[in-house]
């Protein structure tokens, strides 16, 4: 999902392609006047087009993670060039898709001294049911729209984040994990996280320090693990209290990155649609969106593949034109 707006104008043709995200895309239309009408009045937008479904109908692969300390005989080896491995699997809830659930062990969480010594069991929900939407903060381009994810507002999705937590938690625990990881949490992407990630020589020095301390006793590695790494309940609590864990779920469910369908394609006869079957904006003679924003649902998986399939395919449609 790109960072930054990218529109492509046709020199010979009044022909224009929008290929800026599910974030930006409709941020884009609706600074240009196609989106909800009454949302473009309250920012003093003139509307060109009623497109009630643009910024509508946002998804994501809700996310939830378990860390612990890898032994040196368990650490990634820096010559591999992937760190993780994958798994699918079925919830078996009604009416819900086969192989709706994805789980990744990951033996390298990040690029400094401790990231190599902490190994994570993420999952994410891959047939997600909640939406959000993105709307206007204001009519300056340079301002961030309001995004609301709106994770596990579909119970659904709510038992699925809450049951993979319990797995993940089941197999760290079992044999021969154990062997290989010890001193679990319950992780997030936290503000203190985002900080030390930054790859400067300040992080390059404290993180080296830490990684020296975590692996010289066990008794300083489980101080740093409790008082400095770990900002959440122990995970023996959480999975005893039925209620921490409800709380813990809902306040740390992050995204996987695959947000998507905010300008979804559908029947130009549906008022919430935006984009026709060629990507083409409904009610626009040539103005096109092709990136992940147009999916009338979000993938069962990595949206990336996708993502470039729906583009390849619209610009051929262009093409034709």
């Amino acid at each position: 999902m790109p960072s930054q707006c990218l529109v492509a104008t046709d020199p010979i043709a009044p022909l224009t392609r929008i290929r800026a995200g599910t974030i930006q895309s409709p941020q884009l239309l609706m600074l240009s006047g196609i989106g909800p009408a009454e949302h473009l009045r309250q920012h003093g937008i003139a509307v060109q087009l009623d497109r009630p479904g643009v910024g509508s109908n946002l998804m994501d692969h809700p996310a939830i993670h378990i860390s612990g300390y890898l032994r040196p005989v368990a650490r990634h080896k820096m010559v591999l060039r992937r760190n993780y491995t994958y798994l699918r699997w079925s919830s078996g809830l009604p009416d819900v898709p086969a192989a709706d659930m994805v789980m990744m062990a990951v033996c390298r969480s990040a690029w400094h001294a401790i990231g190599v010594r902490i190994g994570t069991l993420s999952s994410y929900i891959g047939r997600s049911y909640s939406t959000g939407e993105v709307r206007l903060s204001s009519a300056d381009p340079d301002d961030e729209p309001d995004v609301n994810f709106n994770w596990l507002s579909d119970p659904r999705d709510f038992d699925r984040m809450t049951d993979a937590f319990r797995r993940m938690a089941r197999i760290l625990t079992s044999d021969p994990v154990p062997q290989y990881m010890s001193n679990l949490f319950a992780s997030k992407f936290s503000q203190r996280v985002r900080d030390v990630s930054q790859k400067n020589f300040k992080n390059t020095v404290l993180t080296n320090v830490a990684a020296a301390m975590m692996d010289s006793s066990a008794s300083l590695r489980k101080l740093l693990f409790d008082k400095v790494i770990s900002d959440s309940r122990p995970l023996a609590e959480l999975l005893a209290d039925s209620a921490a864990l409800e709380h813990h779920v809902r306040d740390n469910v992050q995204s996987a990155w695959h947000a998507s369908c905010t300008c979804r394609m559908g029947d130009p006869a549906d008022p919430h649609a935006v984009v026709d079957p060629g990507g083409k904006v409904i009610g626009a003679d040539n103005l096109f969106v092709a990136d992940s924003s147009v999916m009338p649902e979000v993938s069962r998986t990595n949206t990336n593949i996708p993502t470039i399939m729906i583009a390849e395919r619209i610009a051929e449609r262009v093409r034709q034109r």
